[in-house]
C-alpha cells in the first residue's frame, strides 16, 4: 500500500504543476497549444510501448532479488514521464476555458 501511495505522491506532485505552466504558456502563446498536446500524447504513446519491456533484465540481475530495484527506478522514471504528459495534456486542454467558447474552433 505504500508503494501506491508513493506513486500517487509522485502523480501529484508532478502533473499538478506541469499542468499548472502549460495552462499559463498556452494563455500566453494559444498557438503553442497543439504543439503541447501533440508532444505530450506522443510522449504517453511511448510509454505505453516501453511499460511491457519493463521487466525484462539481462544476467546477473535477472537472477538476483535485487532486480527488483532496477525495476522499481524504471516504474518511477515511466511514471514521472507519464504524469508529466499527463499535466501537458490537461493544462493545454484548460487553457481552452480561459479564453471563452469560441476559442475552440
Amino acid at each position: 500500500m505504500r508503494i501506491v501511495a508513493f506513486f500517487v505522491a509522485i502523480i501529484l506532485f508532478v502533473a499538478i504543476p506541469t499542468g499548472r505552466a502549460v495552462r499559463g504558456w498556452c494563455r500566453l502563446a494559444p498557438e503553442r497549444r497543439p504543439w503541447i498536446l501533440a508532444a505530450s500524447i506522443v510522449t504517453l504513446g511511448v510509454v505505453t510501448w516501453i511499460l511491457p519491456k519493463i521487466g525484462k533484465l539481462h544476467p546477473p540481475w535477472s537472477e538476483s532479488p535485487s532486480g527488483l530495484f532496477l525495476i522499481l527506478g524504471r516504474g518511477i522514471i515511466l511514471t514521472v514521464v507519464a504524469s508529466a504528459a499527463l499535466g501537458g495534456v490537461a493544462g493545454a486542454i484548460l487553457s481552452y476555458r480561459d479564453q471563452g467558447p469560441d476559442s475552440a474552433i
